[in-house]
């Protein structure tokens, strides 16, 4: 007669579950690490000096431009993560995430007043159910408890004429991709996304904020893919 096994614990169930929720290894330098967080207790106490930050013109609006954040480089255990969370319905995976941002909140001069996040084309989010910069907005908001705006949309007006034909489609330069609320007027704005990568999603979006009154805008992402980096001084 062969042994039975004997049945596990909770506390080992527990440690399965959050094997198959979160990465096992950190996410900075690629040591394993155990269940409790992103980093290896060695990288938490360097994140915030690893932060990527780009300083990005606004050509749209002159003199104003856009400081960006990502503490994490998108390679490796950071590319696989978000791809998981982006396109394989891993919204479980925000709050770890959300914990690599929040101490690169800190590079920024001011406390914004609000978090908004890049909108998402509702075609898209059929499909993939969540808005990913909405859903790690939200948790940096549970952590620190700054409220969330949708302060964005994409522009109805856009959308239209890009259902068009070709010989249909009279298009108007001045018609962006994406739009601001007037909720905007007078606000601080974290403006929260996933990847940076040439940075226009984020300034098209600084752009539309701006132009409906936003005081001040900052750009913060998990990672940065260094295309065209320029850091600031």
């Amino acid at each position: 007669m062969k042994p039975q096994k004997a049945p596990r614990g909770p506390s080992e169930r527990n440690t399965n579950l959050w094997e198959k929720m979160y990465p096992q290894r950190c996410l900075l330098c690629g040591k394993p690490i155990g269940p409790e967080g992103c980093f290896c207790w060695e990288c938490r106490e360097v994140v915030p000096e690893s932060v990527r930050i780009r300083v990005l013109d606004l050509p749209g609006l002159e003199g104003k431009f856009l400081v960006c954040a990502a503490p994490l480089p998108y390679e490796g255990e950071v590319k696989k993560l978000l791809y998981d969370f982006k396109f394989g319905k891993r919204e479980n995976l925000a709050p770890i995430l959300a914990e690599a941002m929040e101490s690169t909140i800190r590079v920024f001069e001011e406390e914004p007043d609000v978090f908004s996040y890049v909108p998402m084309d509702p075609r898209v989010r059929e499909n993939r159910l969540y808005n990913q910069s909405q859903v790690l907005a939200e948790e940096l908001s549970l952590h620190l408890g700054i409220p969330v705006m949708g302060l964005l949309d994409v522009n109805p007006q856009w959308l239209n004429q890009h259902r068009l034909s070709g010989s249909e489609r009279q298009e108007d330069p001045q018609v962006s991709y994406y739009r601001a609320s007037a909720s905007a007027e007078g606000k601080r704005v974290l403006l929260v996304d996933d990847v940076m990568t040439t940075g226009e999603t984020l300034m098209s979006c600084a752009e539309a904020l701006y132009r409906m009154g936003a005081l001040q805008v900052w750009g913060l992402c998990v990672a940065d893919a260094g295309y065209g980096m320029k850091d600031a001084q």
